[in-house]
């Protein structure tokens, strides 16, 4: 008797092994195995091409899973595939086996290999292995998820790009009951997806492993049964819906894997409802599939549900006809960069164009999150606003960048197993009557938002307890230039859009240094970095590299010699300075462009565009060091370098100031006093040198002896009232820092390049200033001390990892790091606490460091950090008293 039962992760890796070791034997296309499996595929689509070995080894194994789990009879091994055609009960696979017994394919490798496939599993008890998942999923359900876990255990590289992930129960049967709810309440069809009234097209055009098509058919089952009950006295049986449901994939094996799942499903439940629908699956890439899609829409309406591919960075289906379509989400837009063509917005484009071409429809899907308060995906709400009547985003958070610690924001878990934040979205475009105008309103759909957060489970929960109507949503008004489908984000009445944005204040700026191979480029020590590069180098001029040497840097490294010139200091997180190989021939995007301009002489502002952080906006920061374009937490984008000066390369070793022209003649008139726009003294130039690392300077302030308002040729009288860049720079950082300011404004510098709120007057002016001048030396002084702490070569000094459970706090203001009392140090909670770029400033730098452990001079270190951070809540505490009116 078959008792055995496996672990599901044991089952998958074994139906793996096999099925990779049966794709080796039919490699061949003229091999008889490769024909057998069409008879499961209900269509393939001659444009896809002819499936490989892998997917008809992976389809062929999960075939032989699905017949097992078919027959309740025991069954012992040995039993040909003859007699095994015609007890499964299901048509498609008793044909395949069939087919596959009679051929050629029943000899040879490929039939040793399936024979002990089928030995193995009739010793196994696959039911009960399947029933080892969570009690949400019922048997078919199984059958779904298991295939995407075989799926990943076989080639998770293929499982990733197309984003094969199954999608868990609760959230597909929150889509089907709000789709069902929408076309009863909105459409006003009274029996929702089960209506008889109109013909409609339920669709999954990436339906992977069918969890949708499943629990629609699920639903239509439940449905029909509980009609018949309600009215058995009067009706015999419900009339047979209009509607088809149709799934479309571009992998044939989910293709095939899906249609034996519902066949499964629909055999278990024909004799209480016969009228469930034959599912036919597509197997076609439904963005490229124009006619395919049309013949499936043609006089219906469309019900387009699913849970398509996120990102995959526009890499794959580059197809001239959404390409095409995809331009009016890109129109207008006046960015950098435009990344506009991750699949899961082809997919909303794609559903939103036939619902458009068929007057009405629904288009509920699990979706990446960011194209709901995205500053790039403006257009695209804009449109998707036009096009529907109604849209409801329901946000299931979860979002996480690779530096997120748990202990550093609010718990929430991802609803998947991924790092990207999802949503459902709902879309509702009614009937509408015919008009010669097209123009209609700029934001014609009324929208709604939701936000779930918390654990899986809790939102599993609420998944599983509510739908469309039961949901607690808040309006939200969509309105120009952004069209947010996020509260808070609307600015109103505020004067905050007339203010200038930072992109507009500085000429030119760019995300810090993207080394793509930290671990090669990046040291915590001069030393560390010095070693490291320079023997890479020697190695790579003989042509040794280490294997995981990715083939674009070898081509690069073979001909750059050692240069400790290159070695810079390197901030990879607020204060947390290291070392890097700062040589632009081998950097992944060195930005030398810009950055060639940044040196101590020198002084930058790092700012983001975008944030996903809880609590206030606080990604500001001044520095004079190179900085990693992971510097502040976010995921969405990398952080801006705008340094102040930027050298003249005429040989004359001058600087320009980077602030425009226009910002600074706007600002000279609002404050009554002349601005210079070019630095006034021989000794700005010359500290304006790039410096030779190591030389870096206790007195080199870049604030320090710069005052711009010594203008060439003025009169002294003058001189005490015209003000020059570096002013103004010390006044921006005063403003940024500024807690009102960020409190206030919160919610709109998280969406868009920060704008600035111009001063009352010089006097305030002048204050703000002085106190951002103040700031400024704090910040950099805390670098430049970090960058002298760091040995050239190894000393007594005795490294103590940080043990589990530290650091911990044993009194109000004692931080312990270690059991040894050296370890330990006095500061005040509020420091502790204190953030920068959405990190914990004291906790991020330690824990960095865990690994590694602490000395004393890190120790000293820590204790420069608390006097700084002490010294710039005192300073964010006197610009908040000095500046009113800041709006």
């Amino acid at each position: 008797m078959a008792t055995d039962s496996f672990g599901l992760d044991a089952l998958a890796d074994r139906l793996a092994n096999y099925a990779r070791e049966l794709a080796t034997v039919i490699c061949d296309p003229r091999h008889p195995c490769r024909g057998t499996l069409e008879p499961i595929r209900s269509l393939s689509d001659p444009s896809v091409g002819v499936a490989d070995a892998d997917q008809d080894a992976l389809l062929l194994t999960f075939a032989m899973l699905i017949a097992r789990s078919q027959i309740n009879r025991e069954t012992k091994g040995g039993s040909d595939l003859l007699n095994l055609a015609q007890s499964t009960g299901l048509n498609s696979l008793d044909r395949f086996l069939y087919k596959l017994g009679t051929s050629s394919a029943s000899s040879g490798k490929a039939a040793n290999v399936i024979r002990s496939l089928w030995n193995e599993l009739t010793e196994i008890d696959v039911i009960g292995t399947l029933n080892q998942l969570d009690s949400r999923l019922d048997t078919s359900d199984h059958l779904a998820y298991f295939f995407e876990t075989l799926t990943a255990r076989f080639n998770g590289t293929e499982r990733r790009s197309r984003g094969i992930y199954f999608t868990p129960k609760p959230l597909v049967q929150y889509i089907v009951r709000s789709a069902d709810a929408i076309l009863r309440d909105d459409l006003h069809f009274a029996d929702g997806l089960a209506t008889s009234v109109a013909p409609l097209s339920i669709l999954d055009p990436a339906c992977g492993s069918g969890a949708f098509l499943l629990s629609v058919l699920q639903h239509l089952s439940q449905s029909s049964t509980t009609c018949e009950t309600a009215h058995s006295r009067s009706v015999t049986r419900k009339p047979a819906t209009l509607s088809t449901l149709v799934g479309i994939d571009v992998m044939p094996a989910c293709c095939g894997a899906v249609s034996l799942i519902l066949e499964a499903f629909s055999s278990s439940k024909r004799t209480q409802n016969p009228t469930l629908p034959h599912v036919p699956i597509y197997w076609a890439n439904a963005l490229d599939a124009v006619d395919l899609t049309e013949s499936l829409v043609q006089d219906r309406i469309p019900i387009i549900l699913g849970n398509p591919p996120y990102s995959n960075f526009g890499r794959q289906n580059q197809g001239d006809w959404i390409l095409e379509q995809l331009r009016c989400y890109k129109s207008g837009l006046d960015e950098r960069k435009i990344n506009l063509n991750d699949d899961f917005i082809k997919f909303l484009r794609w559903g939103q164009y036939w619902i458009d071409q068929a007057g009405c429809g629904v288009m509920a899907m699990v979706i990446n999150n960011t194209y709901a308060g995205g500053v790039t995906h403006r257009q695209m709400r804009m449109s998707l606003a036009r096009s529907f009547d109604k849209i409801y985003v329901l946000d299931l958070l979860g979002g996480r960048n690779k530096q997120h610690r748990k202990t550093e924001l609010e718990a929430d878990e991802n609803v998947f197993a991924i790092q990207q934040g999802v949503s459902i979205g709902l879309f509702v475009k009614k009937p509408r009557k015919p008009t010669r105008d097209r123009t209609v309103a700029a934001a014609a759909a009324h929208v709604e938002y939701a936000q779930l957060r918390g654990s899986r489970e809790s939102k599993f929960r609420t998944l599983d307890a509510t739908d469309i109507r039961s949901t607690p949503w808040t309006s939200v008004p969509a309105s120009p230039p952004n069209f947010f489908f996020i509260p808070g984000r609307d600015p109103g009445n505020s004067p905050y859009l007339d203010w200038p944005r930072l992109d507009n204040i500085f000429q030119h700026y760019i995300s810090g240094v993207q080394t793509k191979r930290d671990s090669l480029f990046v040291g915590f020590t001069h030393d560390a970095v010095r070693r490291k590069i320079g023997r890479f180098l020697e190695q790579a001029a003989k042509g040794h590299f280490e294997s995981d040497i990715p083939d674009w840097l070898r081509l690069k490294a073979e001909r750059v010699p050692f240069d400790p010139g290159c070695i810079q200091p390197y901030m990879v997180a607020p204060f947390d300075i290291r070392w890097v190989y700062y040589e632009p021939r081998l950097l992944g995007r060195a930005r030398h462009q810009v950055l060639k301009h940044l040196h101590s002489g020198n002084t930058a502002l790092l700012f983001m565009r975008q944030t996903t952080n809880p609590g206030c906006y606080d990604h500001f920061l001044a520095t004079s060091f190179l900085a990693s374009d992971r510097v502040f937490f976010s995921a969405h984008g990398a952080p801006f370098v705008a340094p102040l000066w930027l050298d003249i390369d005429n040989g004359s070793n001058g600087q320009r100031s980077n602030l425009t022209h226009d910002f600074l003649d706007t600002l000279s008139r609002r404050i009554g006093v002349p601005i210079t726009h070019a630095p006034g003294s021989s000794s700005c130039q010359e500290t304006g040198k790039r410096s030779e690392i190591g030389a870096i300077s206790q007195t080199d302030s870049p604030t320090s002896e710069r005052n711009l308002t010594q203008v060439t040729g003025a009169s002294r009288r003058q001189q005490e009232t015209i003000l020059g860049p570096q002013d103004v720079f010390h006044w921006l950082y005063a403003v940024v820092f500024c807690p009102s300011y960020r409190q206030q404004y919160d919610a709109l510098l998280k969406i868009d390049f920060p704008r600035i709120p111009w001063p009352v007057g010089a006097d305030q002016f002048r204050r703000m200033a002085e106190l951002g001048k103040q700031l400024i030396d704090t910040h950099l002084q805390l670098q430049r001390s970090a960058t002298r702490q760091q040995p050239q070569q190894q000393d007594d000094h005795i490294a103590k990892p940080i043990p589990s459970g530290y650091p911990r706090w044993t009194g109000p203001n004692n931080l312990v790091l270690s059991p040894d009392p050296l370890l330990s140090c006095r500061m005040d909670q509020s420091v502790w606490q204190f953030r920068l770029g959405g990190y914990q400033v004291v906790s991020h730098w330690i824990k960095q460091r865990r690994q590694q452990g602490l000395d004393r001079r890190d120790m000293a270190h820590v204790q420069r950090l608390d006097r700084a951070i002490r010294k710039t809540i005192d300073l964010m505490d006197q610009i908040d008293r000095d500046t009113t009116n800041i709006s």
